[in-house]
């Protein structure tokens, strides 16, 4: 029977073949037999009656339906990608594609790139000194090159079209590449967080906010490891995570729920990016300095809330996130907001010092700019290598308080400055 089934489809489609113009031809043989079968099978209940009336097919919307769930219960994955491409490519479907919406994410990824470069020129030649929040941003920077590099390998090899329009060893290896990149973007997310505080804690003398700081880095660093863990290891064995998705997968395999892990990734970071935003709010907000310079000094800090904007988008565009039918396609955004996200999250870490950087190749523009009326104080908190986030801003530090007791830190004018050093905030 199954031979008779099997000879009957290929002699129906055949004639239809001959019936149709050459490129029809080549589009219905490619059609896979469990297709073709379902095809067949759910045909006489369609207005259509006959295989031959293409139009009538590529439009009743209750067949191809009817055909889809044939094709879920009775075909394999690959046979049943073959069949909708084929048919797609028999009705003249245009062919979409978003190609040039990832390679567009290079016009942020590569000023990101170069934001952290002129960080560390900053830090280096002008601070002349590396903290530890530097170190942790040179990791940052290393980590971000190959999630650039490899998000648009893998954008160009098996994203932003349908799957169809993809061989299934090519959708593979760009699977993997997503899995590499997602993982590294994971990475670049947790260390910026911890580079922001470890920058807090060198930039703010108070004990209170210093511990407060501390138990937030902790906060951070366990979930960042934990979820960075769930993340590579999502299915035993790892492969499985790109070679899973035929249905064909050889030997015994386990994973986590998927979607509940990336949901519960974005969830923390969100988080996580508001608590890290709103900590100096208060310390900035009890600064004696003019209005203007107060407005520029918090604006700096709060440029993280486009961290969390991107956070928020991208988190909108997981929400199909391993439950697709079309991964290829629907993993676009995704793609595009996580390298978005990291990118800018990079920028933000990195303005602090460039700031500095600027300040030093246009004393004239940024004193202009950044004057600040305030009394001068001899005695001066130096808590360890500067930031060069406001050349002007120092602290009256009493270590039997924690902080001046009035709340309220004194500023320097830009001009009272002598060296390049004393445009830090110590």
């Amino acid at each position: 029977m199954v031979m008779q089934k099997g000879v009957t489809v290929l002699v129906l489609f055949l004639s239809y073949a001959l019936s149709c113009a050459s490129n029809s031809q080549d589009t219905t043989l490619d059609i896979p037999k469990c297709g073709l079968a379902c095809i067949l099978d759910k045909l006489p209940a369609s207005p259509c009656h006959t295989i031959t009336n293409t139009s009538c097919l590529c439009n009743d919307q209750v067949l191809q339906g009817a055909v889809q769930q044939c094709l879920q219960k009775e075909c394999t994955v690959v046979d049943a990608i073959g069949t909708i491409g084929a048919t797609a490519t028999m009705c003249h479907r245009p062919e979409r594609s978003r190609k040039h919406d990832m390679f567009a994410m290079l016009a942020v990824e590569i000023p990101a790139l170069t934001c952290a470069l002129l960080r560390f020129v900053s830090r280096w030649y002008i601070a002349t000194e590396f903290a530890l929040d530097d170190c942790v941003m040179v990791i940052v920077t290393g980590t971000f090159v190959p999630f650039l590099v490899i998000g648009q390998m893998a954008g160009m090899i098996g994203f932003g079209v349908d799957i169809w329009t993809v061989d299934a060893a090519t959708l593979t290896y760009a699977l993997k590449l997503f899995f590499i990149d997602e993982s590294l973007y994971l990475s670049i997310i947790f260390l910026t967080k911890v580079a922001i505080l470890l920058f807090y804690i060198r930039l703010f003398p108070q004990a209170v906010f210093r511990r407060t700081c501390y138990l937030v880095l902790c906060w951070v660093s366990i979930t960042g490891i934990v979820l960075l863990t769930m993340q590579i290891f999502q299915c035993i064995p790892i492969s499985y995570s790109w070679e899973g998705w035929k249905g064909d997968f050889v030997g015994p395999h386990k994973c986590l729920e998927v979607n509940t892990l990336v949901f519960t990734a974005a969830g923390f970071s969100i988080a996580q990016d508001l608590v890290i935003l709103a900590l100096p709010l208060p310390i900035l907000a009890r600064l004696q300095v003019g209005w203007r310079s107060k407005v520029q000094v918090m604006v700096m800090f709060s440029l993280g809330i486009f961290i969390v904007i991107t956070s928020c988008i991208r988190l909108r565009s997981i929400v199909k996130f391993a439950r697709s039918s079309n991964p290829s396609w629907d993993y676009t955004d995704a793609i595009i907001w996580s390298g978005l996200e990291a990118a800018v999250s990079v920028m933000v870490v990195s303005l602090p010092a460039i700031r500095l950087l600027v300040t030093r190749i246009w004393p004239k523009l940024t004193a202009s700019m950044s004057k600040i009326r305030g009394s001068s104080v001899s005695n001066t908190c130096r808590t360890g290598v500067g930031s060069g986030l406001s050349p002007g801003i120092r602290t009256h530090y009493d270590p039997g308080t924690g902080g001046r007791s009035d709340g309220v830190l004194p500023v320097r004018s830009l001009d009272d400055y002598t060296n390049d050093r004393e445009l830090e905030l110590r």
